[in-house]
């Protein structure tokens, strides 16, 4: 495996290497030493971080052609075989073979093969899968089978009839869940009653997990350490 990495003088003074930033030639040159024997450079944007370089150093080189992104952690130096003329047996393998499938070699530059059109199909699918899930409302029935399930005390139709008749709003926002919410009165309950028993002090050491971003903002929140916030 060879070691040496070379620059070519002609290439040095190509108007286009000239019209980089000095930052994005020391940037480039540094990239260079450290790409395989196939012109590939792992984690690019911790090597820029680590030297003094930054993240706009980088998208330089990237949108001007001299570095081609094959990889989300991974980039080809587009002109490798303009500055490094190492002969074949001498290269080496790369771990990164199967990336040299993603882009052509023409006149010793990499260029990257033009992406196939993802199939309409899966362009739904993708589509759908970024949309977030939307909220269902409940029948009472399950509810009711939950409340069970759980052992809670709260009154399921009580329950169902304050969120059906506000639309299934908490607060000013729109329920994400029911469940959640449904546990938030079972716990708000249990805090009244423990209020009754002790002359209106609260048992510091009880813990509240459920919290009220989980299903659209109700006022009380827990800290894990037994005391109390307004969301």
């Amino acid at each position: 495996m060879a070691d040496k990495r070379n620059f070519s003088r002609r290439f040095l003074q190509e108007k286009l290497f000239r019209d980089l930033s000095p930052p994005a030639q020391q940037l480039y040159m540094l990239l260079t030493y450290e790409a395989d024997n196939a012109g590939f450079v792992e984690n690019p944007a911790y090597l820029a971080k680590k030297t003094g370089y930054t993240d706009k150093d980088l998208a330089e080189l990237t949108e001007k052609g001299f570095l081609l992104p094959v990889d989300p952690d991974v980039v080809l130096i587009a002109h490798w075989f303009q500055n490094n003329h190492v002969r074949q047996e001498r290269r080496g393998r790369t771990v990164f073979a199967e990336m040299l499938q993603l882009v052509t070699l023409e006149e010793d530059v990499y260029r990257l093969n033009t992406p196939p059109p993802v199939p309409k199909k899966k362009q739904a699918e993708s589509s759908e899968a970024k949309q977030p899930k939307r909220f269902e409302k409940p029948s009472l029935e399950e509810v009711r089978a939950f409340i069970r399930e759980k052992n809670f005390s709260v009154d399921a139709d009580a329950w169902y009839s304050h969120y059906e008749s506000n639309g299934w709003m908490v607060g000013k926002n729109k329920m994400k869940d029911w469940r959640a919410s449904v546990n938030y009165w079972q716990h708000n309950k249990t805090i009244k009653k423990g209020r009754e028993k002790t002359n209106g002090e609260c048992n510091q050491n009880a813990l509240f997990p459920y919290q009220p971003q989980w299903y659209g903002g109700d006022t009380v929140s827990s800290f894990g350490d037994g005391t109390f916030g307004t969301v």
